[in-house]
């Protein structure tokens, strides 16, 4: 099992793209790891940092240490373990620590599984499964497909990501070894590189009322289409990729203008929404050039005017009349 880790910071807004629009202006490419670069949701939503991929291979989806779990499943005290007895739900830290990109794991990767209510730094929010030809297609194409795998897991798990702490996403990906041999699961967890949680980030839908569920799940396209923003900074080499995201923001902008419509809330909410829609009807003509984008000065510009075309105010002022956090 190869870990690889996609940082994803939940939160509202655009990850500013203060970074590219300044380089843009002089004429000067973008320097750096990437890790700065524009993750733009202007949904507001979600902002995908970078995928990290580590060296080191988990040896460990063959066997289970046997942790002692309550009538519900849950882990009543901490326990000493191995990923593969992770569980959607557990709440963890990696006897490592959070791995980092550079870090080599050989072996078993233990953990620390403990009560949500006690500090902890990860939390599994589901074992999803990857599907692909049955000879090994390479770590980066099973980096690609683990990650949309633990996607719409991750909706499932928190209905309103913007309501999580500052965390990331993160993930154990199959080795060639184990890909080869027919295991495709993969974990999906959150964690915090910084500072430890201190309680489930799990929130059901349930949670929000009629109004706000609706305006929240409306957005789930823009949100969604953030993570997959390519790993790294734009250039020549990986124009394409950045193109065919901005496609993919394209569609989502026009699904989520679509959805925003056929809310049915009260009069006052329904004007902010609206303004919503205006916004990103706006975001999406920049989207578009984005994705018709021949070169990556323009691709650069482009996104810059998707920064400065955000629609974050208005959902902001959206989700404040709605009792959202804003």
């Amino acid at each position: 099992m190869t870990l690889v880790l996609s940082p994803v910071g939940l939160v509202l807004g655009i990850v500013a793209l203060v970074r590219l629009a300044r380089r843009a202006r002089e004429g000067r490419p973008l320097r750096g790891k990437g890790l700065a670069v524009a993750a733009v949701s202007v949904s507001g939503a979600v902002a995908l940092v970078a995928v990290l991929i580590l060296t080191g291979v988990i040896r460990v989806w063959t066997f289970s240490s046997g942790v002692q779990r309550d009538n519900d499943g849950s882990v009543g005290q901490k326990t000493s373990a191995t990923v593969i007895d992770l569980r959607k739900g557990d709440c963890f830290t990696p006897q490592s620590g959070l791995p980092d990109g550079t870090k080599r794991n050989p072996g078993v990767l233990k953990v620390d599984i403990v009560p949500c209510d006690q500090p902890h730094q990860g939390e599994a929010y589901g074992v999803a499964t990857v599907h692909g030809p049955d000879r090994y297609p390479g770590n980066a194409a099973v980096t690609r497909l683990s990650r949309e795998a633990c996607v719409d897991p991750l909706f499932s798990y928190v209905a309103d990501l913007y309501a999580m702490p500052r965390v990331r996403m993160y993930f154990y990906q199959p080795d060639q070894a184990g890909w080869t041999a027919g295991r495709r699961g993969v974990l999906c967890w959150i964690g915090a590189p910084s500072g430890t949680l201190r309680e489930s980030v799990r929130q059901s839908a349930t949670d929000l009322n009629p109004d706000q569920r609706a305006f929240v799940e409306a957005l789930h396209p823009l949100n969604a289409a953030s993570l997959y923003m390519p790993v790294e900074e734009p250039t020549d080499g990986n124009l394409t990729e950045y193109t065919a995201w901005a496609r993919l923001n394209v569609g989502a902008v026009q699904d989520t203008v679509s959805n925003l419509r056929r809310t049915d809330l009260p009069a006052a909410d329904r004007s902010a929404v609206d303004a919503v829609v205006r916004q990103l009807q706006v975001t999406g003509l920049s989207w578009d050039k984005a994705a018709r984008a021949k070169d990556v000065a323009t691709l650069r510009a482009a996104l810059t005017e998707v920064q400065d075309r955000s629609a974050v105010g208005q959902v902001a002022q959206a989700r404040k009349l709605l009792g959202l956090p804003a």
